[in-house]
Formats: structure tokens, sequence, C-alpha cells
């Protein structure tokens, strides 16, 4: 009996990756920033060894949010800048860096999304 095609068998074979899961050690808020990540990137868009750095990203954003809702309650305290902004930098900084790392900036997705330039040829023309 002749072979059969794959693509006559009646299903696509899934080359999805499957969808990173929060590890045990986040908190609620952690694991809701988490799961916000990685379900709003293409299915593809993470490996599994980015599991640490999406957890850290996660706690990271968590880290802020607090940190700026206490800047936000109180800026100064007893005449000097909140013991909470230098948390708030700290953590602005963790965040963009992490994006980065994960492909998740604005910029990353312009880069992915606007067309290659094309190289020039190396014959000029009306040289020939």
């Amino acid at each position: 009996m002749p072979r059969q095609a794959a693509a006559a068998s009646g299903f696509a074979a899934s080359t999805a990756r499957p969808l990173l899961k929060p590890p045990p050690d986040l908190n609620a808020l952690e694991k809701e920033a988490f799961l916000e990540i990685v379900l709003c990137a293409p299915p593809h868009h993470f490996m599994p060894s980015d599991l640490p750095l999406v957890a850290c990203y996660a706690k990271a954003i968590v880290q802020e949010r607090i940190a700026f809702g206490e800047l936000a309650r109180a800026y100064v305290v007893d005449d000097k800048p909140s013991a909470w902004l230098p948390v708030w930098q700290a953590s602005i900084r963790a965040v963009t860096t992490m994006a980065r790392m994960l492909a998740l900036s604005p910029a990353v997705a312009f880069r992915r999304s606007r067309p290659r330039r094309r190289s020039r040829s190396p014959i000029i023309r009306g040289s020939l």
C-alpha cells in the first residue's frame, strides 16, 4: 500500500510550543502579571528557558506598581523624598531591561514589523 501524505491524514501537526506556566513561588499578583505577559504574547514567542526571566519580569512589574502607589500616596515624607523612590527607580530599570531581553519592548516589535531594506547592488547603473 502506498504511503499517504501527512496533509491527507485530516489533521495538521502543531508546531506551537506549550504556554509557560507560572512557577509556584509567585504570589497572586505576580501570578496574574505572569499570565498576562504570557497570554498577550504570540504562542511561539517564549521558550521554556525564558521561564525564570518571565517570572522575574512579573515580579518587577508588581514591585513597580506597589512602589508607584506608595509614591502617589506620599512622595515627600518629613521634607525628604519617600524611601519608595529608589525602589520605584530600580523597578523601572529592571522592567525595561527585561522587556528588551524578552523582546517585549515596542522598539523590538517595530524592528520586526518593518520591511528590511534591500542592499544596494554592487553594480552602479551606467557603469556597463
